[in-house]
């Protein structure tokens, strides 16, 4: 079974989100106001293969990465400075509470310097269902990913996400998981308060 509660408050919170749109000038991008702003995590991450999910790379064969957007991008940046990546696919993660769809766009814009070009996908942030059901019929099809590329996924976005990557990758065991860690956490502007709680069994997946 998997216990899940939701936070009361997540940062970035509209109201910080709409301040630093306004402070928005010529010279900047939204991407480096929010990387310097101290909520979340800092700007520093140690990109860190997920243990029991390191996959398998074929000799000569290119690499794709699945990467699920997060809140900094310099969370994305680093990930991609650790690896040459042939191909790139990013998941927007879709909040399930109407009153955040907002965020799906904030993370748009705030990584749009590092996805400009690639495709993006949105996929919901609760229920780690979604992500395997998601992620399945994007990457089993006949032109998908997969069967052209070693595939990493970056499982940067929410904790149901994640899991669903981790039960996606335990079926394709040959898929890759790494993280960025962020050196520096504000626990105090990270999340706030205690929201409505889930229960629900951990269900099994073959590919």
């Amino acid at each position: 079974m998997i216990a899940y509660t939701a936070a009361e408050q997540y940062w970035p919170r509209r109201k910080e989100w709409e301040n630093l749109k306004v402070q928005l000038e010529a010279h900047q991008s939204i991407a480096d106001i929010v990387d310097n702003q101290q909520f979340m995590f800092g700007y520093e991450h140690s990109v860190e293969l997920v243990p029991g999910h390191e996959g398998y790379d074929g000799s000569g064969t290119a690499r794709a990465l699945v990467a699920f957007l997060p809140y900094k991008c310099s969370r994305l940046a680093a990930v991609l400075g650790d690896e040459d990546y042939a191909e790139k696919l990013f998941i927007a993660g879709r909040p399930l509470s109407s009153e955040l769809e907002w965020r799906v766009e904030a993370l748009k814009e705030i990584n749009e310097t590092l996805t400009r070009g690639s495709r993006i996908e949105e996929i919901s942030t609760f229920g780690y269902r979604n992500t395997v059901d998601k992620l399945g019929k994007l990457l089993f099809r006949d032109d998908s990913l997969l069967w052209k590329y070693d595939v990493h996924f970056a499982a940067d976005g929410s904790k149901l996400q994640t899991i669903g990557c981790w039960v996606f990758s335990r079926a394709v065991p040959s898929i890759t998981m790494i993280t960025s860690v962020p050196k520096h956490y504000y626990k105090k502007a990270f999340s706030r308060g205690i929201g409505p709680s889930w229960v629900f069994p951990l269900t099994q997946f073959r590919a």
